[in-house]
């Protein structure tokens, strides 16, 4: 797959916000150091979704009034941007138990953080028992995540 396959495979541009922030969310509680995976509600007067693999391959996704681009530094970058087609919550769980030494992911846990449900504490445990959603709420609610009402 090329990145102009995946350029054509990705959704609407506010489902692939949708789906910035949940991986976002989810470098915040299975990471907690320097995420992989970011989202920047104010980047300049847009919003910006980045991954930064440490190595030298990142991409940004930077989200206008007038729509959103991409950029991507990779030869051909198309392996980086699949995590953000359709089946994110699994492609997310092979990303992070590939990445993170010793990661064992509840899949139900993610598919709940994809599909932008309230974070609660019980999914923050359930992906990561030594971080609290107290502990996270504000790098949650910079990102611009929804959190349960405690």
């Amino acid at each position: 797959m090329t990145v102009y396959d995946i350029a054509a495979e990705l959704p609407s541009i506010d489902v692939l916000r949708d789906r910035c922030r949940a991986l976002a969310v989810l470098e915040c509680v299975v990471d907690g150091g320097e995420p992989y995976y970011a989202y920047a509600r104010d980047w300049g007067a847009d919003e910006a979704a980045s991954m930064d693999n440490g190595s030298g391959d990142e991409w940004t996704v930077v989200f206008t009034a007038d729509g959103a681009f991409i950029r991507v530094f990779d030869p051909d970058g198309s392996g980086l941007l699949e995590i953000l087609l359709d089946d994110i919550a699994e492609r997310y769980v092979a990303f992070a138990e590939d990445h993170y030494d010793d990661v064992e992911l509840d899949r139900t846990a993610v598919e709940r953080i994809v599909a932008q449900l309230p974070l609660t504490d019980p999914v923050v445990r359930a992906l990561n028992p030594a971080v609290t959603l107290a502990g996270l709420h504000e790098a949650v609610t910079a990102i611009g995540y929804p959190v349960a009402a405690s």
